[in-house]
């Protein structure tokens, strides 16, 4: 039975703590320092690789067997250039759906929401800031008695 040696000073794969800060995800889903997650493709291999499914629509029962069989000679992922197509479906109007200028309203209203939902929140909980609302800067959030 052999037995595994532990260095003097070293630790134990168990007794290791984990750093927090060691593999900070950022919002895309990558780690720092590291490629991303997904491959960025560039706008004329989008465009061409629409176009194509879009041409050649008609030869298939669905967007879906479309993409399946034009994105491998493409070099596009086939999920990727379905939402691709359906998206320029949506902006030509041929489905329903909000458009790209209406995602990205969308997207930025959620954003704001988002922000100011924060910023009440932080001085509700009596965290020293600068109410927009009042125009008090303290941390007037917080039970005064």
């Amino acid at each position: 039975m052999s037995q595994v040696r532990i260095l003097p000073g070293a630790l134990h794969r168990d007794q290791r703590k984990r750093c927090s800060r060691s593999r900070t995800t950022s919002r895309r889903g990558t780690i720092r320092g590291t490629k991303p997650a997904y491959p960025r493709y560039p706008p004329e291999q989008r465009a061409r690789a629409v176009k194509m499914v879009l041409d050649h629509l008609d030869e298939y029962r669905s967007v879906d067997a479309a993409c399946q069989a034009i994105g491998p000679k493409v070099g596009v992922g086939v999920e990727s250039l379905r939402q691709w197509t359906v998206q320029a479906q949506v902006d030509a109007q041929q489905v329903p759906g909000p458009s790209t200028v209406e995602r990205q309203r969308i997207k930025d209203l959620e954003r704001e929401v988002r922000d100011l939902s924060l910023s009440f929140n932080l001085c509700a909980g009596g965290v020293w800031c600068r109410c927009w609302s009042c125009g008090v800067s303290s941390g007037h959030g917080a039970a005064t008695a």
